[in-house]
C-alpha cells in the first residue's frame, strides 16, 4: 500500500501506461471481463500503517522513525541496476518517509546485480523479465525454485496449489486450458501479494 503506482503513471509517465493488476495481464479482455482481473493494490498510507502496526512495527515518538518489532529502525535497502530507477523510487521513498521508514538505494552494474540477486543477497530490488511464447510460470513461481541460487524465484514464493497447477500445465497442450490454469495461478499470486 506504499507503492503509489498511479502517481508514477500520472506524474512521471504522463498516463502513457496502464496499471497492471496481474502477472499475466494479457489473459484478460480489458473491455468484457474486467471483473475477472485481480484487484490492483492501491496506495493507502493508513492501511499501510495499520498493517505495519498489526505486524509489531511502531513509531519512535522521539525520532518519528518506524521501528521494527526488534526495536531497530526500519530501513529498506533497495538494490537497483539502472540509474533511471531512482526517478520512480523517489515517489516510493517519499511515501516511506511519511511513515518514518528510510530507504537506502544501492546502484550496482547489471553483473553485480545478477550476482547479488542470484545469491539472494539483497533486501528489495526491482526488475523486469521477458517471457517466452509457450508460457512456463515454473521457474519464477514454483516452490521448488524458491531457494535456487541464480534462479528467478527471487521472492522465495511458495504455494502448494500453484505448484499443482504449474505441474499440470507441463502435460496440457491446449492453449485455452493452459490459459485457464494461468488465470487460476494469477489469482493466487495476486491474492498472496502482501
Amino acid at each position: 500500500h506504499l507503492f503509489d503506482s498511479r502517481r508514477m503513471v500520472n506524474d512521471l509517465m504522463y498516463n502513457a501506461y496502464d496499471i497492471y493488476g496481474s502477472f499475466f495481464e494479457d489473459l484478460y479482455d480489458r473491455q468484457d471481463v474486467k471483473h475477472l482481473r485481480p484487484k490492483h493494490v492501491e496506495f493507502d498510507l493508513d492501511e499501510a500503517h495499520r498493517l505495519l502496526t498489526e505486524a509489531g512495527f511502531k513509531i519512535d515518538l522521539d525520532t518519528g522513525k518506524m521501528l521494527m518489532p526488534n526495536g531497530e529502525p526500519f530501513v529498506i535497502d533497495m538494490l537497483i541496476n539502472q540509474k533511471s530507477s531512482e526517478t520512480f523510487l523517489a515517489v516510493y521513498k517519499n511515501a516511506l518517509l511519511r511513515l518514518g521508514i528510510d530507504m537506502k538505494i544501492t546502484l550496482v552494474d547489471f553483473g553485480a546485480w545478477m550476482n547479488k540477486t542470484g545469491n539472494l543477497d539483497y533486501d528489495v530490488t526491482n526488475c523486469a523479465f521477458s517471457g517466452s511464447i509457450f508460457r512456463d510460470p515454473g521457474p519464477m513461481w514454483h516452490s521448488r525454485n524458491k531457494d535456487t541460487k541464480m534462479g528467478v524465484n527471487r521472492a522465495g514464493y511458495a504455494n502448494e496449489k500453484v505448484d499443482v497447477l504449474i505441474d499440470a500445465m507441463k502435460e496440457e497442450f491446449s492453449f485455452e486450458k493452459r490459459n485457464e490454469m494461468l488465470r487460476e495461478i494469477d489469482k493466487m499470486l495476486t491474492d498472496d501479494v502482501p
